[in-house]
């Protein structure tokens, strides 16, 4: 898996989102020490899907916008993120993945 499935994991973990609010929390959120193109954000989600790592939730529709397709981390998702973050990071990428997995440190169980 690449960093970017694990951030989108890792938003998911907090709860369902849609690919909108994906890509409007990774500019809140994530920007400062990650980027993603838009362009990424879609076929990214599907491969998650198809993987099982995350599963489509429910569509919710406002008025006269077409339906949003809410995304929920799956448990076998949950638990790739949870191996992710305590796994050592290759020192090509130690600073950006050190970041990203604090902000997910909080799933980790310290005591096992």
């Amino acid at each position: 898996m690449n960093t970017i499935q694990y951030v989108m994991l890792s938003l998911l973990a907090r709860e369902p989102l849609s690919g909108y609010d994906i890509k409007q929390q990774m500019n809140g959120r994530i920007s400062p020490f990650y980027k993603i193109n838009n362009n990424q954000l879609y076929p990214v989600l599907a491969k998650l899907e198809t993987e099982g790592l995350v599963e489509l939730h429910a569509h919710e529709r406002e008025s006269y916008r077409p339906a949003k397709k809410i995304y929920k981390i799956t448990d076998a998702g949950l638990e790739k993120l949870k191996e992710w973050v305590v796994e050592p990071s290759e020192p090509e990428s130690f600073q950006m993945e050190f970041l990203l997995k604090q902000y997910s440190s909080w799933l980790v169980d310290l005591g096992s």
